[in-house]
């Protein structure tokens, strides 16, 4: 016992009086800091140059609204993330309308989400956590981002809108107590149309909250069960409905990588784009490369030294979160580019979240830690503001200018030249998306609606059209010289970086020259299964819209085939070769060599040099090196 009690007990008032007061300063400067990287976001956001994806939700909502497509009939989505009722609806498609369609609109909306975003996740931490230091922290960390990390979290349509909502039921869901009641049905319809809309969720939110349950959660019983039994059979349905069933929707199928790609493709990916979105490029600078990885250590550190047991159901659902998204990411054929970047987002957030609810009052290393994310986030993201253009999409909107200048009010162009122009113009110049293949001009399914091209038909043969040519992988000039020489061309005129080659009359638009059937040696047809993943298949005994293909002579000899959908037949550069019709454009591996083995009798050969053949479970593949009976094809033809 203290000799001098009174002594102990003022020092000891007075040493928390000094770490209370401490505190309110570090709030206060953390508060600083959100005001700060919040205004930096909201010039770059306003500033953001759009492309044709980014402008998906202003098309979708002319089409909603300006030509009354209410259902969005034959509009090509990709099915694992057409945005429906996480982005459109709830979020772009009136403010659209009220604007009349504005680009800056769809940069407000954007950065309305992430401000929600970071709004969601901080009252969450507070709700655990019951601090007020800790979500100022978090709120701080992503307000400062980097504009290299920050740029995935204002991308409009970029899985952001699905983020927020992934904070949204954590804080609505994640050990707190379920019933099968009204409140708790309007959840599990609002979870299904969020995975309708944005199949992402279910690895950051669906799979490691159902694991979460029935591993760790404490409190279970039959209404509870019945919530969560409920929540899986529809949310199964959803995922298979949306995915198999949506013809108008762009299936993909998922491959699992070898060693070689794993090592030296998906990993480096993964390690790079985890590094960005959470230091941006400071991560490149090898000076800093050490402070970096001192943080990581040291919040290691402090995770296991101060201990986290009241945070263990969150660090369960983290803990299964990331590794989900890390097996799919490594280990699947998921990760295609940097730009797939995206698919991490929630697992640099969780690092973030897990950091901001380490904080103890005192702790002087943590938070000289924390002010040094924040002071590089900050002059990175003045760097950058320093530096910023202050006039986005100028180059679109000069173009606009010049084509109506010379009166040229429609046209086709890449997908990218494509619905830019066609929503910065508000409809006044419409683009719409192509390939070119030889001398056949065809549509690109991909964030279309087939309704465009189908209007065309209906063009006054005498209006002027125009295909718009800018370097590009996708419409090549060596493709757009030999249409030229089939069809009538006025002239061509310059324009910066494009060449507008204008043409007389009705565009010959082509999505088939031929519809035709393939029917094997025992007298089934192939068929596009959707319920694969679009594969192809052969157990159909009679002709229906599946086994219906779209011949596209390619010449010598050349075809492509394909779908009802629009989607085209491609032989996948895999292991198996399969047949899958899921590609937008016809390129290499959607290109067949068609041999007549007379008696109406064909084989395909594919771009690998094999041929297609049909193996005993009726799966098509193209691994066969010679012609038996299995690689020879009946072809019916359905319309001259």
């Amino acid at each position: 016992m203290s000799k001098y009690p009174n002594i102990s007990r003022n020092l000891s008032s007075v040493r928390d009086f000094i770490i209370l007061h401490r505190n309110e300063k570090f709030n206060i400067v953390l508060i600083l800091f959100i005001i700060y990287g919040i205004f930096c976001k909201l010039l770059i956001a306003l500033n953001f140059s759009l492309n044709s994806d980014d402008v998906d939700a202003g098309m979708v909502s002319r089409d909603i609204w300006v030509h009354k497509n209410y259902l969005l009939n034959s509009y090509y989505f990709p099915s694992n993330d057409p945005f429906w009722f996480s982005d459109i609806l709830p979020f772009h498609l009136i403010p659209q309308i009220i604007s009349d369609f504005s680009p800056t609109c769809i940069r407000v909306v954007s950065y309305i989400i992430y401000i929600l975003i970071i709004c969601i996740f901080a009252l969450y931490i507070y709700k655990i956590s019951g601090s007020k230091t800790s979500p100022l922290i978090f709120s701080a960390i992503i307000a400062n981002l980097s504009p290299e990390s920050a740029r995935f979290y204002l991308v409009p349509t970029c899985h952001n809108a699905t983020l927020f909502f992934v904070g949204l039921f954590l804080f609505l869901l994640l050990n707190n107590s379920f019933k099968l009641d009204t409140k708790h049905l309007f959840y599990i319809l609002l979870i299904n149309l969020i995975v309708f809309s944005d199949a992402i969720f279910l690895a950051w939110f669906f799979i490691p909250f159902v694991f979460h349950y029935v591993f760790i959660y404490k409190y279970k019983f039959i209404q509870s069960w019945m919530f969560m039994v409920t929540l899986v059979l529809t949310t199964l349905f959803t995922y298979i409905y949306e995915r198999y069933f949506m013809t108008s929707f762009i299936t993909s199928v998922v491959h699992a990588r070898d060693l070689e790609s794993v090592l030296h493709l998906s990993l480096p990916l993964y390690v790079n784009g985890l590094a960005t979105l959470l230091f941006g490029k400071a991560y490149e600078v090898r000076p800093f490369n050490v402070l970096y990885l001192l943080f990581l250590i040291m919040l290691i550190y402090y995770t296991i030294y101060n201990g986290i047991r009241k945070y263990n159901d969150m660090l369960v659902y983290l803990t299964v979160s990331f590794l989900v998204i890390f097996v799919g990411y490594v280990f699947t054929d998921l990760s295609v580019d940097f730009l797939t970047t995206r698919f991490l987002m929630f697992s640099a957030i969780s690092i973030y979240l897990i950091g901001s609810l380490m904080y103890r009052k005192g702790n002087t290393i943590y938070i000289a830690l924390i002010f040094f994310i924040l002071f590089m986030g900050a002059i990175s993201n003045y760097m950058f503001i320093s530096n910023l253009d202050y006039q986005p999409n100028i180059g679109e909107l000069d173009l606009i200018g010049f084509l109506n200048d010379n009166n040229l009010k429609y046209g086709y162009a890449d997908y990218w030249d494509s619905n830019i122009i066609t929503y910065f113009s508000k409809e006044d110049i419409i683009v719409l998306p192509v390939t070119i293949n030889h001398h056949l001009l065809m549509p690109v399914r991909w964030l279309s609606c087939g309704k465009w091209f189908t209007d065309r038909t209906t063009q006054n043969s005498t209006e002027s059209y125009f295909i718009l040519l800018k370097s590009n992988v996708t419409l090549t000039k060596e493709g757009l010289n030999s249409f030229a020489e089939n069809s009538q061309l006025e002239k061509i005129l310059q324009f910066g970086d494009y060449s507008i080659y204008v043409f007389n009359g009705l565009a010959p638009l082509t999505s088939s020259i031929d519809s035709i059937t393939f029917q094997t040696n025992d007298g089934q047809y192939l068929f596009v299964d959707y319920q694969r993943g679009g594969e192809v298949f052969a157990s159909h005994k009679k002709i229906g819209i599946l086994a219906a293909f779209n011949l596209v002579e390619m010449g010598n000899n050349s075809v492509a085939l394909q779908a009802h959908n629009g989607q085209y037949v491609c032989a996948e550069n895999s292991s198996v070769r399969e047949l899958v019709a899921n590609r937008n454009i016809i390129d290499t591996w959607e290109t067949f060599q068609l041999e007549d083995l007379g008696d109406n009798r064909f084989a395909l050969r594919a771009w690998s040099g094999r041929y297609v053949s049909v193996e005993d479970d009726g799966a098509v593949v193209a691994n066969s090196t010679l012609i038996g009976l299995d690689e020879a094809f009946v072809l019916t033809h359905l319309q001259e």
